[in-house]
This record gives structure tokens, sequence and C-alpha cells, in this order.
């Protein structure tokens, strides 16, 4: 996900990212790189996977 990429390899604030995507809340922006942490990118897929098929 680009939003988690900005965040983590180009130090975007949370802010920054969800003015950037449109995002209205940042807590769903930080729960995505704390998925990303520590669950690594397969996840976020995962859960992109599902939303996709809901």
């Amino acid at each position: 996900m680009e939003a988690v990429r900005l965040h983590v390899e180009e130090k975007w604030t949370y802010r920054q990212i969800t003015e950037r995507f449109g995002i209205p809340d940042k807590d769903r922006v930080k729960k995505w790189v704390r998925i990303y942490r520590k669950c690594g990118l397969t996840a976020l897929e995962d859960l992109s996977a599902r939303k996709s098929h809901s």
C-alpha cells in the first residue's frame, strides 16, 4: 500500500498521508502501519483482498 510505504520509507506524517489520499481517519493509517510492521506486506494484501470480496 502506497500510504504505508510513504510513512515507513519516505517518513510522511499520518496527516500528510490522510490529506493526500483523502482518508478521513488517521487511525486507519496507523492501523495499516502496525499491521505492516508486525506481519509484513502480505498481511496488508490479504486484508485488501478480503475487503474486495465482501
